[in-house]
């Protein structure tokens, strides 16, 4: 057995490539690389116990040169006594069908060609089976060789890749292997060259139209002429300790992610990651990241932490990037409320003591329409000095020579601006606030936007900076049409309609909405189910406001539940707390040894808590916890109260609804509002 044949066996060996009884299509372009293959699989055929074919794909691109190579390949397996298949895919039709390169569009009709063949066969060979239903396996081999796994390193690399992408090809992925990644180019070459084995070249791997082939061509011999002749070789050691490192962050990170995250209660099975019974049915909802935890972890476990809940939830890595997972780590650092949109329909929220991914649908809380789909009609034209520029809402001009980049329809995204007046630039975040703009209403607003740049705000205002003036030459016009219009989010006073309450609408400004509100009581159930695993909670409701919250609470716990209520007030009929603590009602029954959790409608100063829990410990219960729906701790006096489970941290401001009142009314609201007193 020759040198280069030892070698491929080898590495079928060691990446258990082939069994015995394994069927095999090699896929046979009539290149160099492709012939070798072919070559040694029929030299090992007999030794690795497997059956062999060719299959050619003629890609209908290159006229009478795919033609020859079609008819070469043919004319080599007749040589070597291996089944020949010639499959015509349409290369071209895909491309345009799809949006895609002619590159890309051929990839995937391989692969696609590939498996359809090897399903034929594995049909073929269960029929003679001597076990009822049981399929020979069906393995495609593909002949991409050490060279080939450098220009592939690199090109990721270019492209800004993370670990996982700089470990190359594959040996093997599902039943692809690459019995070849292990020996080069000129190997390949010398070994043909020895055995007297000719193969036909493709044109298009001369030319530097495909970014592959310029890494080949160029790239890659100039480093190794000018730098280093050993380049190539260390790019490949490279991405072997990439490809280690990324395996080992892979692991710890199913560690944590197992240790760490809960799934929120969109999903009714409460398993963990990694633990669903059917992964289809979990991507559908929601992965908590707690803060502290994630903090705690070093920045690359972040990174993999996020990029792996990333493609469990969407159920695919195509299209996700390292930057994705760095736009969902940076939102540890912003404020509760805000959010990022991600492939896949995908979505991140900061909230409360931590990070929530999953569906925007769920994550998001929309409660009105999703954001509406426009087929916007986009036009470019001279412009003619003094022509009349279109008034109506939803048709803008602006000077085309001022756009930098594609112009897009889109909503919000981080970063975004628009420009009120020459050289005035403002956040749109910052705009829809002061355009008092409904929170409900700013993330279904569409934009026309130019990368960060807000062209338009559709229904309110375009971007000062692509104003037609009279250096303009060329309009570009946005008209959105008709039919699209009815979907647009309504004007705010229409909405406000529909979220304030008649009869206090002069008092009464909306802080937290219904939804808000129990969406955040379900995620902080879960949590409390998760730390009273195995225990009974005896809850002690503090009245009067505290009725709402412990009934909401008490329905979604899952452990055995005690309740009893306890009336304390520092109250009077004001809006300020007076620090006077009365016990009104006392328990009806004992607390000792009872795991006891106080709920708490609103923490304000702590002086009505601090009292309580001094009292309620020397009655001798096993535990003691509080929850509070709503925390002000800017009033804190008390810093000894410890809260254990919080809703919502508020600002200083009174608050009513869902069981809060203000002069023993609004308890009835369902969302949380503030009291504006008049005068």
């Amino acid at each position: 057995m020759d040198k280069l044949t030892y070698r491929v066996r080898e590495t079928i060996e060691e990446h258990h490539m082939l069994e015995p009884g394994d069927r095999v299509i090699a896929a046979l372009s009539g290149g160099a690389d492709s012939v070798c293959l072919l070559s040694i699989l029929t030299r090992l055929r007999e030794s690795l116990g497997i059956r062999l074919r060719a299959v050619h794909i003629h890609h209908g691109l290159r006229g009478d040169e795919a033609d020859r190579d079609s008819r070469f390949a043919a004319q080599i397996c007749r040589e070597l006594s291996v089944p020949f298949s010639l499959i015509k895919a349409d290369v071209k039709g895909l491309a345009a069908r799809e949006g895609l390169s002619q590159e890309e569009a051929g990839r995937i009709l391989r692969y696609e060609c590939f498996h359809e063949q090897g399903k034929k066969w594995e049909n073929e060979a269960s029929e003679g089976t001597e076990e009822p239903g049981k399929r020979a396996a069906v393995k495609i081999a593909v002949a991409h060789h050490s060279n080939d796994q450098a220009e592939t390193i690199l090109h990721n690399l270019f492209r800004g890749s993370g670990l996982g992408g700089l470990k190359g090809i594959p040996y093997v992925r599902g039943n692809v292997i690459r019995p070849l990644l292990d020996v080069s180019r000129e190997d390949i070459v010398a070994y043909l060259m020895e055995r007297g084995l000719s193969w036909v070249e493709d044109s298009t791997n001369h030319t530097d139209h495909y970014t592959r082939n310029r890494i080949r061509l160029e790239i890659l011999p100039a480093v190794e002429e000018k730098v280093n002749p050993g380049a190539g070789a260390n790019v490949l050691r490279m991405g072997k300790l990439a490809g280690m490192a990324d395996a080992y962050l892979k692991e710890q990170s199913a560690e944590w992610i197992k240790k760490w995250t809960w799934q929120t209660p969109e999903d009714r099975t409460g398993c963990k990651i990694g633990q669903a019974a059917d992964a289809k049915a979990s991507r559908a909802h929601c992965v908590f990241l707690p803060e502290a935890a994630f903090r705690a972890a070093a920045p690359v476990l972040q990174l993999y932490v996020v990029m792996e809940l990333l493609k469990h939830l969407a159920g695919s890595a195509r299209d996700l990037g390292l930057i994705h997972a760095e736009a969902a780590q940076a939102l540890f650092d912003r404020q509760p409320g805000r959010r990022i949109e991600l492939p896949y329909g995908l979505g991140a929220v900061r909230e409360y003591g931590g990070i929530l991914l999953g569906r925007q649908t769920a994550i998001f809380g929309l409660a009105l329409d999703p954001s509406p789909v426009l087929s916007p009609v986009f036009t470019v034209f001279p412009y003619k000095k003094g022509a009349p520029i279109p008034k109506n809402m939803y048709t803008k001009w602006f000077d085309c020579d001022k756009i930098k980049g594609t112009p897009v329809i889109r909503t919000r995204q981080p970063g975004d601006y628009l420009a009120l007046s020459e050289g005035v630039h403002k956040p749109l975040r910052r705009y829809m606030i002061d355009e008092k703009i409904p929170s409900g209403l700013r993330d279904r607003i569409p934009l026309l936007a130019d990368g960060s740049h807000v062209m338009w705000v559709i229904g309110y205002r375009i971007s000062s900076d692509y104003k037609i003036s009279a250096l303009t030459e060329r309009v570009f016009q946005a008209e959105i049409p008709a039919g699209d219009r009815p979907g647009l989010p309504r004007k705010k006073e229409e909405y406000e309609k529909k979220t304030e309450d008649k009869t206090m609408a002069d008092k009464i400004r909306v802080l937290l909405t219904e939804e808000e509100v129990e969406k955040r009581i379900n995620e902080v159930a879960e949590i409390i189910n998760r730390d009273y695993q195995g225990k009974e909670i005896h809850l002690i409701c503090i009245l009067k406001g505290g009725v709402f919250f412990t009934c909401e609470l008490a329905k979604r716990l899952t452990a055995p539940v005690s309740m009893d209520f306890m009336s304390v007030s520092s109250y009077g009929a004001g809006t300020v707390s007076s620090g006077v603590v009365r016990i009104i009602k006392d328990l009806d029954e004992p607390l000792e040894g009872k795991n006891v959790l106080i709920v708490e409608d609103i923490i304000d100063s702590g002086r009505t808590l601090a009292y309580l829990i001094e009292v309620l410990k020397q009655r001798g219960p096993a535990d003691i916890r509080l929850c509070t729906l709503l925390d002000k701790p800017e009033r804190r006096v008390k810093k000894q109260v410890k809260v254990d489970y919080t809703c919502f941290t508020i600002p200083d401001e009174f608050v009513v609804g869902y069981g809060l009142d203000y002069d023993q009314k609004y308890r009835n609201l369902p969302y949380i509002g503030v009291v504006e007193q008049e005068g």
